[in-house]
């Protein structure tokens, strides 16, 4: 899989459904966006050194799950408050 570069600018029309949310999550807690595929739904951010990488899995039901992922987040509450953020954005 191919990760593009992230634009430049932070306004993406194509980011619609739960990726508009993750993203502006991710920013919310001071990460960079880095990378993302809007193919496979993934956008990865870093922050002080810490990655972090969210995907969307589709359901059979139609659902979906948001995943936030980090291999070497050195701050473990990171996550969480990405999360949490997220699920405020959703209305959650």
């Amino acid at each position: 899989m191919k990760y593009l570069p992230a634009p430049s600018s932070p306004h993406l029309p194509a980011l619609t459904g739960p990726s508009r949310p993750r993203w502006d999550a991710m920013r919310d807690k001071g990460l960079s966006i880095t990378g993302q595929d809007l193919a496979s739904g993934t956008i990865i951010g870093a922050l002080a050194g810490d990655v972090v990488m969210t995907s969307v899995r589709p359901q059979a039901d139609g659902s979906v799950v948001v995943r936030f992922d980090s291999k070497n987040a050195r701050d473990p509450a990171l996550l969480d408050r990405i999360s949490r953020s997220y699920d405020r954005r959703m209305g959650r």
